[in-house]
């Protein structure tokens, strides 16, 4: 060793001395590692992680529905799945309270249409289902679809008259649900005749009006209580009698109850028309036609 030059630790007494040589000079059979490119070290390479299972899942279905027609009449159900879809055939569609008008329409393997008529004079509910496992998926095992229902009101029954009575120059026409009170008749669309005596005779109609479920008429002049009263309506025109909905009433010719002069007891008449509807487990919804007569309301 040449004198004054620093060599290794190896003569300290120490144990700590010991240690500090052991950490500075490393043994013969031991080699420093350098780090991969890949920050790992030689020898040993990363795991990756298995790739997912591929699953089938099921493909949901969806529906819309559009009305077409000018009232509740006809209306077309969209129907879409999640993911394309084999075998599904307009005959897979069940329908209460409507009708499908073939041919279903295919825009793709995924979305398809259909149009339907509601049935004649029909007020209620339509439903339109779609059971599941009719339309299967494309994967290798096919998954076959999650079914659905879509239900809403139609009402594509057109009002009817249920009284109509005349006390003096006054004409009230009772029907069996709310009108359109936006759109009122024309004194045209309306005749008045009685027969007094044997003599056929004409009421001139004068003014129209539409509230709630009456169409009231004024007369240019009374009948008097013997005479036999009629009316005609002819269902003619842009200002048709309609409900809200649109349903045009259809024309009529009645004997009217002649009430001149009678004096109003006050006390309605009783309603017609009660339904009773279960409205889940704990309700059940009443609904009826008001009294045709009022009791003198005014």
């Amino acid at each position: 060793m040449i004198p004054n030059q620093p060599g290794p630790p190896s003569c300290f007494p120490s144990l700590a001395a010991a240690v500090i040589c052991a950490i500075l000079i490393p043994s013969a059979g031991v080699r420093a590692e350098e780090p991969s490119a890949d920050d790992s070290r030689e020898g040993i390479r990363p795991v990756a992680d298995p790739p997912a299972a591929a699953t089938s899942v099921p493909p949901a279905t969806r529906l819309r529905r559009t009305w077409t027609g000018t009232i509740h009449e006809e209306f077309r159900i969209d129907i879409s799945f999640s993911q394309s879809v084999n075998g599904f055939e307009i005959g897979d569609i069940q329908a209460f309270g409507a009708t499908p008008v073939p041919p279903m329409a295919a825009h793709s393997l995924s979305s398809y249409s259909v149009n339907f008529n509601t049935n004649p004079d029909y007020e209620g509910t339509v439903i339109i289902t779609i059971p599941s496992n009719v339309a299967h998926n494309t994967a290798s095992t096919p998954e076959g679809n999650i079914g659905t229902v879509l239900s809403f009101q139609v009402d594509n029954k057109a009002p009817g008259v249920l009284d109509a009575r005349v006390n003096g120059d006054e004409v009230v026409i009772v029907f069996n649900e709310d009108l359109n009170e936006d759109i009122v008749p024309s004194v045209s669309d309306f005749q008045v005749s009685f027969l007094r005596g044997g003599a056929f005779n004409v009421k001139a109609v004068s003014e129209v009006d539409v509230f709630a479920r009456e169409v009231m008429l004024r007369l240019d002049s009374p009948v008097e209580l013997s005479d036999a009263v009629r009316v005609f309506y002819g269902d003619t025109g842009p200002n048709a009698i309609r409900d809200p909905i649109g349903n045009l009433a259809p024309g009529f010719e009645m004997a009217l109850r002649n009430v001149t002069g009678e004096r109003r007891t006050g006390i309605p008449g009783a309603p017609s028309g009660l339904r009773a509807v279960v409205d889940g487990p704990d309700a059940i919804e009443l609904t009826w036609v008001e009294p045709t007569s009022d009791g003198g309301r005014d």
